[in-house]
């Protein structure tokens, strides 16, 4: 284990990352597994908070995003080659790749009915998620953001592997990374607790940090995201 939790994961992140406030960046969550932490790294660098909505490919008997993502956009990642050798069909894949596609465009219209999109084009986005194991989804939010017309591109997460750290890092123009591990796990090995995130609690978070930046923007909001930053609704 490495982390306690993601609100402690999300602080030692923040601290490796207060040199980017003079920017300043938007913090983008990979949602939904991301929006915790992002909600406490925007809160206390007192910057714009959005999301780029990702799913990996979970098919029975290979971990989440060994097989690829599905994000925003269209924008789709699929190892073709892995599937062969672990014996999935690619007709199993196509299928649960447009059931991702389903479930993000779904996603994305109930959360832009109550949070309108931080246009990033021209800007330093700051791309925010929990973990890096297989790099699929970091892959497609990457490709989806460079679409959009970001200027600068960084990557931030607590942990990851490094060997997939390395290829990530050619893709984006910083990568910050609290813990990099030598060896390829499934991130919630990386934490004692780990709570799973789904499309409606990352869409609630969203929604609930929007409100608190509209209404009060910091520093009381920064207080009140340590408990919004755990993962639970509270």
């Amino acid at each position: 284990m490495t982390f306690c939790n993601r609100a402690e994961a999300g602080r030692r992140l923040t601290e490796q990352l207060r040199a980017w406030r003079s920017d300043p960046p938007i913090v983008v969550a990979l949602a939904p597994r991301g929006v915790p932490l992002a909600v406490g790294v925007a809160a206390a660098l007192h910057t714009p908070l959005d999301a780029v909505l990702v799913h990996e490919l979970s098919v029975p008997g290979c971990p989440p995003g060994t097989l690829g993502a599905v994000g925003e956009d269209g924008v789709t990642e699929i190892n073709t080659y892995l599937a062969g050798r672990l014996g999935v069909g690619l007709a199993r894949v196509d299928q649960e790749a447009r059931r991702a596609a389903e479930l993000i465009l779904h996603a994305q219209r109930s959360l832009r009915e109550l949070v309108p999109e931080e246009s990033v084009a021209g800007r330093t986005v700051i791309l925010v998620d929990d973990g890096v194991a297989t790099g699929a989804a970091a892959s497609v939010a990457v490709t989806v953001l460079r679409k959009r017309g970001v200027s600068r591109l960084v990557l931030a997460v607590p942990v990851g592997a490094r060997s997939v750290l390395g290829r990530l890092r050619t893709t984006v123009d910083a990568l910050v990374c609290v813990r990099e591990m030598p060896w390829p796990r499934p991130v919630g090995e990386w934490y004692e607790d780990y709570p799973d995130v789904t499309d409606e609690e990352a869409r609630e978070l969203l929604v609930r940090a929007a409100r608190y930046h509209a209404s009060d923007p910091f520093p009381s909001f920064a207080a009140t995201a340590h408990s919004m930053s755990c993962g639970a609704l509270v």
